[in-house]
């Protein structure tokens, strides 16, 4: 974390955003994350968080407990998983992150969702050797980020520049419940069941499918069509006839200072001016 900082302090560029002037306090934030709340995008999205983050332990917590009672797996061969999932993570979130860029965040949202699905029930079954583990574990990793890098990249799309903080603070919580229901049914559904790791890799599937089913429902997915392309390009360009008047009155002005210029502008020449 110390090393995290010191690279979010010397290298991470500030965005040049529209801020919020709205006063701090408890009171503003509870009213702000209340109207964020009443927008359905937003909604969605934060069930969809909880979701994440409630499936996710249920697959992972008792997954190394279970390849020890099932393979003997020792602690080298746990590091080794975890070490290879971690390089399906890194090598599927940017992927993922270009492919939503082409085609949209909603369809890798749920495409990865339903895939995840299906490799999280075959888990319990793939009891045979550890390496086919190894494989199937990297692949739920890849897909964890894949659906991952494409819903945060959503997020920024759901609201305004000066609202961006509280949407990413508002689902990071909704993120933490899920994620501490998610730790406590872990373990009460290993030992109910056994122990077993069946249950558990169920119940995770079951949360990854109804996320996916919530993003086809009711997740937005922002676009910009062609009519706000054009006048955000006009915006940023002036027109073809402004800079041809600009360019005329320079050829005919003899002012050295005729020109762009960032306090005034165009110059116009002094014959003209009078």
């Amino acid at each position: 974390m110390g090393i995290a900082s010191v690279l979010v302090w010397r290298f991470v560029p500030q965005p040049d955003a529209r801020r919020s002037e709205r006063p701090l306090g408890v009171h503003n934030a509870v009213a702000e994350y209340a109207s964020l709340l009443r927008q359905p995008g937003v909604a969605a999205a934060s069930v969809m968080f909880a979701l994440v983050f409630l499936s996710f332990p249920l697959y992972i917590a008792y997954l190394p407990l279970w390849l020890e009672t099932t393979f003997g797996a020792t602690g080298g061969a746990i590091a080794l998983l975890f070490f290879l999932g971690g390089v399906g993570n890194v090598i599927a979130g940017p992927e993922a992150g270009r492919l939503s860029d082409r085609v949209g965040r909603k369809p890798v949202i749920i495409g990865a969702s339903l895939a995840v699905t299906a490799v999280i029930l075959v888990t319990p079954f793939v009891n045979v050797a550890l390496w086919p583990i190894y494989v199937v574990f990297s692949v739920a990793m890849g897909l964890f980020a894949s659906r991952g890098s494409s819903f945060q990249a959503l997020l920024t799309e759901l609201v305004s520049d000066e609202r961006r903080g509280a949407l990413m603070s508002l689902t990071a919580a909704t993120g933490q419940i899920g994620f501490a229901i998610g730790g406590a049914l872990a373990g009460l559904v290993f030992t109910a069941f056994g122990p077993g790791y069946l249950a558990n890799a169920g119940l995770s599937a079951a949360g990854c499918f109804v996320l996916a089913v919530v993003a086809w429902r009711y997740l937005p997915e922002p676009s910009i069509d062609d009519a706000d392309r054009e006048e955000m390009k006009a915006e940023k360009t002036p027109s073809s006839e402004s800079r041809s008047l600009a360019e005329t009155a320079c050829r005919q002005s003899s002012d050295a200072l005729c020109g762009p210029h960032q306090e005034t502008g165009h110059m116009i020449p002094e014959h003209e001016s009078k």
